[in-house]
């Protein structure tokens, strides 16, 4: 596995960490966010089984929005049926900021 560069900001709040640790902790905060997750989906699922559509509480107000009809493009079928040619024409591509994807080793660490 490749090492990992330094470019440190110093003006960072993270800029005594190592590389390694910043891992580590970017992929606990992504657990944690995921157990977040999943509660909220749960409470979500709660207010809509129960059929309310507005609740609210001493510091929050939530409104449940039904379910809709939505349609999307069959991008393959246009590609296949009117040539990528014909589709590009019409495709407008934007930059993407850069991410971290940082999964857990215990299955590298197991093996």
């Amino acid at each position: 596995m490749p090492k990992a560069t330094t470019q440190t900001a110093e003006t960072s709040q993270f800029h005594n960490i190592a590389a390694a640790d910043l891992a580590d902790m970017h992929g606990r905060l992504g657990a944690e966010i995921a157990e977040l997750e999943a509660r909220r989906r749960a409470v979500a699922d709660e207010l809509i089984a129960r059929g309310i559509r507005q609740a609210e509480g001493d510091q929050f107000e939530s409104t449940v929005v039904g379910e809709t009809m939505v349609a999307n493009i069959d991008r393959k079928a246009i590609e296949r049926d009117m040539g990528e040619s014909w589709i590009v024409k019409y495709l407008r591509w934007s930059k993407r900021g850069a991410s971290v994807r940082t999964v857990s080793r215990a299955m590298d660490l197991a093996a």
